[in-house]
């Protein structure tokens, strides 16, 4: 058997060759899949924000829902500034929502609206 037809051995020295990797080709690999990540981290954390985000403006439309339906019942007598958790739940919302993000929400005693306490807005 020629040395030119044995896949086995290395061209030049006649040693061999194991069927590993070559150090070259393990450290092309780990660049391309630290490339990889280095773009999918930063896409998936502005994801997670936008879907916080969001879970938190739904939160506040279905508190500021909930608001306007108390005080359509007896528009006479209640004014959005006047609301309380207690007066919302149970009749108007199922459980006190919280912000994904962390903390509970509040009413602002000016206009009623609920207020995000990581600065999260609904609406005007």
């Amino acid at each position: 058997m020629s040395v030119a037809t044995d896949h086995r051995r290395r061209p030049g020295n006649g040693i061999p060759r194991c069927g590993g990797f070559t150090m070259v080709e393990l450290a092309v690999v780990v660049l391309i899949v630290g490339l990889l990540v280095a773009i999918a981290v930063p896409a998936y954390h502005r994801a997670v924000n936008n879907a916080t985000e969001s879970t938190c403006r739904s939160n506040l439309r279905a508190i500021d829902g909930a608001v306007a339906r108390w005080v359509a019942d007896d528009p006479a007598r209640r004014r959005p500034q006047d609301v309380t958790w207690e007066d919302l739940v149970p009749a108007y919302l199922k459980e006190r929502p919280a912000c994904p993000a962390g903390g509970a929400y509040t009413f602002d005693p000016a206009d009623g609206r609920a207020v995000c306490p990581n600065g999260h807005r609904y609406g005007p």
